[in-house]
């Protein structure tokens, strides 16, 4: 169903649903209301854990998130989630005075 593409996995979310999205990503959907968890080896497994880890960093981390600076807390939590196993430091510096 997907393949090295770009995939969109949802929980049915009407949403996902539009022509729009339709047509210009694969797309594939998982029912856990069926007791669905895997289809053709698509799971929602990862985005379930890393949104898991995130809401658990946001909370020990931060006293509020702020919607106006989500997508920021976000990009800094998907890059410490990409370098998890490497020191951190390091690349912070390297990418300093860069635009996000």
């Amino acid at each position: 169903m997907c393949s090295t593409d770009l995939c969109f996995i949802q929980m049915r979310v009407r949403l996902y649903k539009s022509k729009k999205v339709k047509r210009n990503y694969n797309h594939a959907s998982i029912r856990h209301a069926f007791s669905e968890y895997s289809k053709d080896g698509i799971t929602t497994h990862h985005v379930e854990a890393w949104f898991s880890h995130f809401k658990k960093s946001v909370r020990g981390t931060y006293n509020a998130v702020s919607p106006a600076y989500l997508d920021s807390y976000l990009a800094e939590f998907a890059f410490r989630y990409n370098h998890k196993n490497e020191v951190i430091f390091p690349l912070i510096l390297a990418r300093a005075g860069k635009p996000l």
